[in-house]
């Protein structure tokens, strides 16, 4: 597919979505964005280069020019902003694609949201990219089919997360949790996990803790090392000598930490309610936990100490290839093919049609040029249907035209004019085009 014309709009900024842009632009796309809010949690955070096109609007409404100009296709995070919603109502004729890491639950305020939400797809929405298989359920059941949704919709800065030439013996550093220190992560559990693996390792390891404070500070505790912010190189870094990669959340939607520590070849353990965990954990990389269970977590920890070089050779070559699948470069292939899927399901790839015709009011001698020039263009795929004169009779059909269709207009009371004739081969014409005049119903299955 060549080059696409990309406008993102989008909640806030963050690494996650830096990686598509910068993905976008390298595979020779123009891309503009609109953030709705900046993201502070990232002092660090540097503007994609070579991307002129960039907004912060607060809550504000979208710039004027952006509602005219020639989009290929919108992506979107965050319908429920007002100048969102109101972009995707006006440019109904842009493919438009949701991101949404919302999983699929079953309860009634779900349900209600669901139904809701599946209504107003309709308007705003022609498609959904999402991170992973449970948000693809989720998708299924707002209606998209199976040709305008697709998983993946997630990437990582590969240019700085990525395995080392390091031996593996670098690989005997500490356990790691790289995240948001706060209760929804889990840390009470996973520092009490620790505290049990303490006490029955002969050798133990540190547990570092990477991230800003939010709602939770561990109490202080032997080999726990609270470490704040780091740079993502520092992160990668770390993740490049951790022994093994702890994310333990009560609930994460996706998780693109999980992401960013595969793709530095780390063993994994994550909770069962982490949405990556489907993606990234194999039988031989890592484990799959039950976030309340501290035995278990604590198990596998030493599990983790027991495992040779051989085994952490082929877990971290594991890890690597499944994180490759949401590399900026194959993240931009699926979103293309995802463009493309919806184009052919809207219409916009169609064949050639093999029949136009053109319903206008009248055909008069100034535009007999016109008619003339399309006819020997297209030829015999070419009609006209058209009547005597306008509904004032001050403008008429030229009548030396040979070949067009002539129907009448029906006036009731100078209110209502209807134009009629010839509508069965209307409504079958493989492409309609209609004068800009309300008399001129648009029913029927032809395209407009």
């Amino acid at each position: 597919m060549s080059s696409l014309n990309i406008l993102i709009l989008w909640t806030y900024q963050s690494t996650y979505i830096e990686s598509i842009v910068t993905g976008l632009i390298l595979d020779d796309n123009n891309v503009t964005i609109i953030y709705s809010e900046k993201l502070s949690s990232y002092p660090e955070l540097q503007d994609v280069h070579n991307l002129a096109t960039r907004y912060f609007i607060g809550e504000s409404d979208l710039p004027c020019e952006i509602f005219s100009k020639n989009w290929s296709i919108v992506f979107v995070a965050g319908w429920h902003k007002k100048y969102f919603r109101k972009f995707l109502r006006i440019r109904a004729d842009v493919i438009r694609v949701m991101y949404t890491d919302t999983q699929d639950q079953k309860n009634l305020k779900f349900l209600i949201y669901g139904l809701l939400f599946k209504r107003l797809r309709r308007i705003y929405f022609d498609g959904g990219y999402v991170p992973g298989i449970r948000q693809l359920k989720f998708l299924e059941r707002l209606g998209f089919s199976s040709e305008s949704a697709s998983i993946g919709g997630i990437s990582f800065d590969d240019s700085t997360f990525q395995k080392s030439n390091y031996k593996l013996s670098s690989r005997n550093g500490p356990f790691l949790f790289v995240g948001r220190i706060c209760y929804e992560k889990n840390l009470q559990n996973l520092c009490l996990a620790y505290d049990l693996y303490r006490q029955t390792s002969t050798n133990p390891r540190e547990l570092q803790l990477v991230g800003p404070i939010e709602n939770f500070v561990p109490l202080e505790q032997t080999g726990v090392h609270l470490m704040g912010f780091q740079s993502k190189r520092e992160i990668a870094s770390l993740l490049n000598s951790c022994r093994a990669f702890l994310f333990p959340s009560l609930f994460e939607p996706f998780g693109v930490a999980l992401i960013e520590a595969a793709a530095c070849g780390a063993p994994l353990l994550a909770s069962n309610n982490v949405g990556a965990v489907e993606h990234l954990i194999s039988a031989n990389n890592g484990f799959i936990v039950n976030p309340n269970d501290v035995e278990e977590i604590s198990r596998r920890m030493l599990e983790f100490d027991e495992w040779n070089e051989i085994v952490l050779q082929d877990a971290s070559d594991t890890s690597e290839a499944l994180a490759e699948y949401f590399s900026p470069k194959r993240w931009v292939i699926r979103f293309k093919n995802l463009s493309t899927q919806i184009q052919h399901q809207k219409g916009y790839l169609e064949k050639e049609p093999n029949s136009i015709l053109f319903f206008l009011s009248v055909i008069p001698k100034y535009r007999r040029e016109v008619v003339d020039r399309l006819k020997e263009v297209f030829d015999q795929k070419i009609s006209f249907q058209t009547t005597k004169s306008s509904s004032d009779g001050l403008v008429v059909t030229d009548d030396t035209l040979r070949g067009i269709g002539r129907g009448r207009i029906l006036n009731f009371y100078n209110i209502l004019f209807v134009q009629i004739g010839n509508w069965r081969k209307t409504l079958h014409s493989d492409c309609l085009i209609l004068d800009l005049n309300p008399r001129n119903l648009k029913i029927g299955r032809a395209h407009v």
